[in-house]
């Protein structure tokens, strides 16, 4: 009995001897991320489109209309009369300069397709009239004349004050200042002395 005992004890001891091998825990798979999987996940940043405003329209000048009253045909001959003669031109020379007047548009101060007031000013002459402002008023027209008549007409003024007869004034500013094309001078001189017997 005794034997056995101690062979008992002997293989208890003996198995408690042994090294107890630990179980390790389970290492988690490792799962590789290729680079086609990361460009896959990687969206690309689009710029947001900015917001396109449309550019403003030309700002395009418009030439005021006239604001002044417009004066009659008969009204404007009287204020013309007056007007010239406080400029210094004698009664003939003025009568010759307004049957010029008479001629060209009746002492009209309004805009038709051959020309704009009294002179039937064209071209640079009618746009510079233009930039006055008020450009149907007689008043503007008649100082308008004179700014040209000691300017640019020089020429025109001194003609029809080297002459103090009604046809040769006439004449003078027929063909310095009108420069027309068909003059119908004789109508002209005409006008001039049935204005001198008005006046």
């Amino acid at each position: 009995m005794i034997k056995i005992l101690i062979i008992v004890v002997a293989l208890v001891l003996s198995t408690l001897a042994l090294p107890v091998e630990k179980e390790e825990p389970p290492v988690a798979e490792t799962k590789q991320v290729t680079t086609q999987q990361v460009e896959k996940k990687v969206e690309p940043i689009m710029d947001t489109p900015k917001e396109v405003l449309p550019e403003p329209a030309p700002v395009v000048e418009q030439q005021p209309a006239p604001t002044q009253s417009i004066t009659t045909p008969s009204e404007n001959e009287s204020i013309a009369w007056n007007f010239l003669i406080s400029q210094g031109f004698t009664r003939n020379q003025t009568a010759g300069i307004m049957g010029n007047l008479q001629q060209e548009h009746g002492f009209n101060t309004s805009d038709v397709p051959g020309g704009l007031g009294l002179a039937q000013w064209i071209g640079a002459r009618r746009s510079n009239l233009v930039a006055k402002g008020d450009y149907l008023n007689v008043n503007v027209q008649l100082n308008y004349l004179m700014e040209e008549l000691n300017g640019t007409e020089i020429a025109a003024k001194n003609a029809v004050l080297a002459y103090d007869n009604v046809e040769s004034a006439t004449i003078a500013f027929q063909n310095k200042f009108e420069r027309c094309g068909k003059c119908m001078q004789s109508q002209r001189i005409m006008y001039a002395y049935e204005i001198l017997a008005r006046h």
